[in-house]
This record gives structure tokens, sequence and C-alpha cells, in this order.
């Protein structure tokens, strides 16, 4: 039986050790609303169009995070560009 759990975490070893690597500039910024709307930003991240009303934290366009500063944030937006890079994430 040890063969078979000595097998199964090889496995799992050489999953984990997938690298995925892209260019990234990341501008931090207390203008993100407006510089993401700038950037061409139309759509919430739940498929709804973007309103006047709505304020825009951050965005991830191609090669880009541009955001308020928050941790929060940038993780969420740096997770689009992983998504959209690494296809589908890792």
């Amino acid at each position: 039986m040890r063969p078979s759990l000595i097998v199964v975490s090889l496995f799992g070893a050489c999953a984990a050790t997938q690298v995925c690597e892209f260019p990234l500039v990341v501008r931090v910024t207390p203008n993100a609303d407006e510089e993401c709307r700038a950037a061409g930003v139309k759509w919430k991240d739940n498929g709804k169009s973007l309103k006047d009303t709505d304020t825009v934290l951050g965005c991830a366009p191609q090669g880009r995070i541009i955001t308020n500063g928050t941790e929060s944030n940038m993780g969420h937006e740096m997770g689009h560009q992983v998504e959209r890079n690494c296809r589908g994430g890792l």
C-alpha cells in the first residue's frame, strides 16, 4: 500500500511546480476610479455594466494593475492577471 501513497505524493508535487511568469506594471493611485474608466473599464466582475455612480477601486487591463492600494484590491486585481495570463490560474 505504501508505493501507492508515494506515487500520489509525487504526482501532487509535480502539479505544484507549474510556473507562470508574465510582465506586469502596477500603478497605485488615489485616482483609480477615473484612471480605470480612462483605461476603458465598462463592466463589473459580475458581468453587469458599470454605472456612472459606481466607484471603481481598481482594474486589471492587459499587463497592468491600477489600484487604490488596498491589499484586498491589489490581490483581487492580481487574480485577474493570473487568470488571464496563466490559462485559468495554477
